[in-house]
């Protein structure tokens, strides 16, 4: 019933197709003039894929792979690492799975479990399926004959019930994955729920309507021989084979690249007839190796490469700049509600140390991460608690350590880290008081010659220097017989309210940034053997998350954009994130932050003000939602 013979030989007609395909699918990746020297970006399996799902309709198969590309990116799928929560409990909770057999057709089948589903877990339920689908898809025979697609309602609750993200996934799948959908069906749907026609109709054509069918369990027999389906006893293993197999195609992707010339790519085979250990992959408890672990830092630190790499996929700047215009000011918008709501499910267990040092902290709502805390050294573990995060920068770990702006109370805290990490350069983005509210403690001394004592610190002001964006002062601290010479930039052209209209000022302020950086370095005695770059820049505003998060990711994006020409606004957020939890703290600060990636590719001549409209971008932050 499942054995369908699929001949992997394409017809002189579908060859043709698919140069033609991949000609054109590089155009639109880097632009016409590059294509024929790189078009190894879309190689010869991407094309047979979109085109299998197309009937080998080249401008159909094209615009599906345009719109393929844009639903990845925005919804962040490139980046999913199956070894981690929530989306590694999503993977093996067997709510969605790729059946072992298929359907008399030849068929994949997919199968949803409605029961197992909480909406809360939207957004990570998306990304298991998406991810499991693209497993399914690098299978010739799937791309050739299809999906059948099960939504399994039996037990469901309104609890378990989740519109959106049905639709959500019908509308992927319906014009934005390389699938042909051949059925869709509906099993025990509850007598309360009676949206499954009033869901797809807006959706679906005609003919796929047809294919829609809402049945009971003795009804599903009619579309599927019964021993298609999984009996209950052997669904959680076949589920576990089939994670089993994702996780090792997972693996080889990450170690080889596909031959151009093959059309052939990897099929799922029978774990009873795999030879090896039985170990499935892991190793040390991870699915696989991966040097950019995003939780559980060990304490050290001391990891040997940061998470923002080159190797990290991204886009070529006019295609950054196609996207803003495609997502418009509210999909960039929704884009950060995204990531907002991803920061709900993270534990409460990964903020114990700010939970248990109340004082210490300017607000109680701004969380600081267990695993990439600083740890003040030479202290009781206790009393080694500063509210401040290592965050690493392009290709540089630790370059960062993003701080709040220090109290009164902490200020002899806040001066021990600075020594301790051998920081040269503190950054400032807020004032010491904004719209009368105090915003951050007066930690250094604000008058020529002037000198604080923090303890056994004592801090002096030597130079001052008025400039129209910033204020730059030159300190010297001594420390018990020791004394070094450290510079404070405070960025003052951040409005009040909102975000600065352009970005040019910040990026003449991060040039400022990179050339005391540098400059710094010529004062250690012994010379600094660390990363390059130096040590780490402490930045920080009030809370430490808004308008130093949109700074470190700024500058972390353009010297990726630099370095090698691409840029991937939400992954770095994102990783960013994932350091110093809540980075970029407010919409219209993300929004900013994208949109003066582009002005910088403008002024970089990177891509014309023209081809990009800028003055239309730059409008959107003059915008005010109601």
């Amino acid at each position: 019933m499942g054995d369908t013979v699929v001949s992997d030989t394409l017809t002189a007609e579908e060859e043709k197709a698919v140069e033609e395909f991949i000609l054109l699918a590089n155009q639109w990746r880097i632009g016409e003039e590059a294509a024929a020297d790189r078009s190894e970006f879309v190689m010869r399996p991407v094309a047979i894929k979109f085109l299998m799902a197309r009937r080998f309709d080249v401008s159909r198969a094209l615009e599906l792979f345009k719109q393929h590309q844009i639903v990845r990116h925005t919804r962040n799928l490139n980046n999913i690492d199956p070894s981690l929560d929530p989306i590694k409990s999503e993977l093996w909770s067997g709510k969605f799975t790729i059946l072992e057999r298929r359907g008399s057709d030849g068929a994949a089948i997919a199968l949803f479990s409605g029961r197992l589903h909480k909406p809360q877990q939207h957004e990570f339920t998306m990304k298991a399926v998406l991810f499991q689908l693209d497993v399914a898809l690098q299978d010739y025979k799937t791309q050739r004959l299809g999906l059948i697609f099960i939504y399994d309602m039996t037990d469901m609750t309104w609890a378990n019930s989740d519109l959106r993200l049905a639709r959500e996934l019908l509308e992927i799948l319906k014009g934005s994955f390389p699938a042909r959908l051949r059925k869709i069906l509906i099993v025990n749907a509850p007598s309360w729920l009676n949206w499954p026609y009033r869901l797809f109709k807006p959706f679906l054509s005609t003919k796929m309507l047809d294919r829609l069918h809402v049945v009971s369990s003795s009804q599903l027999t009619e579309h599927l021989a019964l021993k298609t389906l999984p009996q209950a006893e052997s669904q959680q293993k076949e589920h576990e084979d089939w994670m089993r197999h994702c996780l090792q195609v997972c693996a080889v992707s990450l170690t080889s690249t596909p031959s151009v010339e093959s059309g052939r790519l990897p099929v799922r085979r029978n774990p009873a007839h795999q030879q090896g250990s039985g170990d499935d992959g892991r190793r040390n408890g991870q699915i696989f190796g991966r040097e950019d672990v995003l939780n559980g830092y060990p304490d050290d630190m001391k990891r040997p490469v940061s998470i923002h790499r080159q190797s990290d996929k991204g886009m070529i700047v006019s295609d950054f700049v196609k996207l803003l215009h495609m997502m418009g000011r509210e999909g960039i918008l929704r884009q950060y509600e995204d990531l907002r709501l991803a920061a709900k499910n993270v534990p409460d267990s990964r903020f114990s140390a700010f939970r248990e040092n109340k004082l210490k902290n300017r607000y109680v709502d701004v969380f600081c991460f267990d695993d990439t805390r600083v740890k003040l050294r030479d202290r009781l573990p206790s009393e080694d608690y500063i509210h401040g995060n290592y965050v690493d920068g392009y290709e540089q770990p630790k370059a960062y350590i993003s701080t709040q702006g220090p109290l009164p109370k902490t200020f002899e805290d806040f001066w021990s880290m600075v020594w301790q990490e051998e920081s040269r350069l503190l950054v400032m983005t807020t004032r010491t008081v904004e719209r009368g509210r105090s915003k951050c403690g007066q930690y250094w001394p604000a008058e020529l010659q002037e000198t604080l004592t923090f303890d056994s610190f004592q801090v002096t002001c030597n130079h001052i220097q008025q400039h129209a964006h910033h204020v730059q002062t030159r300190l010297t601290v001594k420390h018990k017989d020791e004394s070094r010479d450290i510079v404070h930039c405070q960025f003052t052209d951040w409005p009040d309210y909102g975000v600065p209209h352009s970005a040019q000022s910040m990026f003449d302020f991060i040039n400022v940034m990179r050339e005391c950086q540098r400059s710094s370095l010529k004062s250690f005695s012994p010379q600094w053997t660390g990363h390059a770059n130096g040590p780490p820049i402490i930045i920080h505003c009030s809370a430490g998350i808004g308008r130093s998060g949109t700074l470190m990711a700024l500058d972390i994006c353009l010297r990726r954009l630099d370095d090698c020409g691409l840029v991937d606004a939400r992954q770095t957020a994102e990783k960013l994130r994932s350091q110093r939890f809540q980075s970029i703290q407010m919409p219209d600060q993300y929004l900013f932050y994208c949109l003066a990636i582009a002005e910088y590719c403008v002024l970089r001549n990177l891509i014309s003000s023209q081809d990009a409209r800028l003055d239309d971008l730059l409008e959107w932050l003059q915008d005010r939602d109601p």
